[in-house]
């Protein structure tokens, strides 16, 4: 009897594991890179307004127009702002477009 209680609860713990696993939405994964690459050369090329999610703890957002930056960056900018803010490559997870 000992021996069907401790299979089941183990039975039990893993599929909880696994259900805890499967809807688990705190990390969302990331674009394709070639994708991501594509989708920001068309926003540079159309002068698209984007929201750029970059990685890190906590997730950041980032939202304007793409410019191309020096060794793997690209500048974001608002129009009715002074600031520019650069973003590398590799912090980049998502770009979504905003102007539809």
């Amino acid at each position: 009897m000992t021996n069907e209680t401790s299979a089941l609860k183990k039975l039990s713990t893993q599929l909880n594991a696994g259900y805890r696993q499967l809807l688990a939405l705190d990390q969302p994964s990331a674009m394709p890179t070639q994708q991501r690459q594509y989708f920001i050369d068309q926003a540079i090329t159309r002068h698209y307004h984007v929201q750029l999610t970059l990685t890190g703890d906590p997730e950041s957002t980032m939202t304007g127009y793409l410019k191309r930056g020096p060794k793997n960056t690209v500048l974001v900018t608002i129009p009715h702002d002074t600031m520019t803010s650069i973003a590398h490559l590799n912090q980049i997870s998502f770009i979504s477009r905003l102007d539809y």
